[in-house]
């Protein structure tokens, strides 16, 4: 699944929340180039205006990015065509603040509607660029033998990732905070309580904002230790993407890790903090898969993992939205405006 924009190689510059080891976000650098392998493409977190002028066009791109500050930056960028591709929108935006941006390919359906709300028209929605991937289920299996040496592997495998950013911070409210505790406390005692291996995958491993430390505060209040494996070791995308592929379902805070998990056509439960997770649980139709972490209910969660477990919930579906969306990212392939430029 690639794109080849022209005969001639075309220089593009990447703009993004990249560098930051988010595993997540430094998976659009291959997911692009694989897109657009016939393009030179530099990826970058801060913008030079002057050293912009020896690309042929530039690229908002990857993530929650369509954002105030970001876009700032673009206004100082004289006479290039600007783009935004695989990106949500944050409802704060305004349509001055899109006056830059020529098209913009939303990952999510809500983020198009928005766009629309406001009057920006030069919109399409494109799946995350994460569903060019192919997961490798078998390398993904030796994977999880060599973490879990010297530990229970059971039959069920459950792939978790808590977010670092609920561990809360100075900015963070106090409430916040507790809210976290109590999500802890029963997240480990539902590990606790089902019969599966848990392994705690790293998105974020860069400081203050890291993952292993919310999946280790997690990880150290299982009775059954034993059966669970956190990684402290770097991972990149397809690390994550092969042992995800191998699990039988997945339980997140990131949205990359649902999609990681569409991808590889495998349910999962998206423990809901943020709206880009909204956002694409509503894209595929998959709302019954989210349970609420500013409202986490034990029983709610205990009851669907359960469900998922015992194949007692029909997520049938999980495959034929993995397909939509692998199709319908092609399609727009064949279709991006800086294409026909």
């Amino acid at each position: 699944m690639v794109l080849h924009l022209q005969e001639q190689k075309i220089k593009i510059l990447c703009f993004g929340w990249y560098n930051k080891g988010n595993c997540g976000d430094e998976s659009y650098k291959v997911s692009f180039s694989k897109l657009f392998n016939n393009c030179d493409i530099d990826f970058v977190d801060r913008i030079n205006p002057n050293e912009c002028q020896k690309y042929d066009l530039i690229i908002l791109g990857g993530g929650n990015i369509v954002d105030k500050p970001y876009l700032r930056e673009l206004n100082k960028i004289k006479n290039k065509d600007i783009y935004a591709f695989s990106v949500g929108v944050p409802n704060k935006i305004d349509i001055e603040d899109l006056s830059k941006i020529k098209h913009i390919y939303v990952r999510d359906i809500k983020s198009k509607e928005y766009l629309e709300k406001i009057g920006y028209l030069n919109t399409t929605f494109c799946p995350d660029a994460a569903f060019c991937f192919e997961p490798d289920p078998i390398r993904g299996k030796q994977l999880v033998k060599d973490l879990f040496i010297g530990r229970d592997l059971y039959e069920k495998k459950i792939a978790i990732t808590i977010n670092s950013y609920l561990l809360g911070g100075r900015e963070e409210l106090a409430r916040d905070s507790i809210t976290f505790q109590k999500f802890s406390m029963e997240m480990s005692s539902i590990i606790d309580n089902t019969n599966a291996s848990f392994i705690f995958l790293p998105f974020s491993i860069t400081e203050p904002r890291d993952d292993r430390v919310s999946n280790s505060w997690i990880a150290s209040k299982c009775k059954y230790w034993k059966k669970n494996k956190v990684v402290y070791d770097k991972l990149d995308y397809k690390d994550v993407l092969d042992i995800i592929s191998y699990t039988d379902v997945s339980i997140n805070t990131r949205l990359h890790v649902s999609i990681f998990s569409l991808v590889s056509e495998k349910p999962f439960i998206d423990i809901t903090h943020h709206s880009k997770n909204l956002g694409f649980l509503k894209t595929i139709d998959a709302e019954n898969l989210s349970i609420d972490y500013w409202h986490f209910n034990f029983y709610e969660m205990k009851e669907l993992l359960n469900k998922i477990l015992n194949n007692s919930i029909d997520v049938s579906f999980i495959k034929d939205k993995s397909q939509f969306m692998k199709d319908r990212l092609k399609w727009c392939l064949n279709d991006l405006h800086f294409n026909k430029r």
